[in-house]
């Protein structure tokens, strides 16, 4: 979905860029990066069950828990920084 290779994406991050700000520079809003994180989670929580490392149970214990993601519950603003706030977010709302 960013238009890039595993190999690609591995190299940004290891060079120390955030899935956030390639997400930015690859032109995803702040909507559809949300759904992006959304649906990575799911897919590596299906892939967790599958490869026996969790039970279904515990998957969905963590998806319920995972509604808001990147920081915490969904309106708690419980993220990163103060308030929830990351300043190194490009999608961060300043406050």
């Amino acid at each position: 979905k960013l238009g890039m290779s595993v190999t690609e994406l591995e190299s940004r991050l290891e060079a120390g860029d955030t899935i956030s700000v390639i997400a930015y520079e690859k032109g995803l809003s702040a909507e559809q990066f949300t759904t992006l994180m959304q649906e990575a989670r799911s897919l590596a929580l299906q892939q967790a069950v599958s490869n026996g490392k969790i039970t279904q149970q515990q998957a969905d214990w963590m998806s319920q828990r995972g509604a808001g993601m990147m920081g915490g519950p969904a309106g708690t603003g419980a993220g990163r920084g103060a308030g929830g706030y990351n300043a190194a977010c490009p999608y961060a709302v300043q406050p």
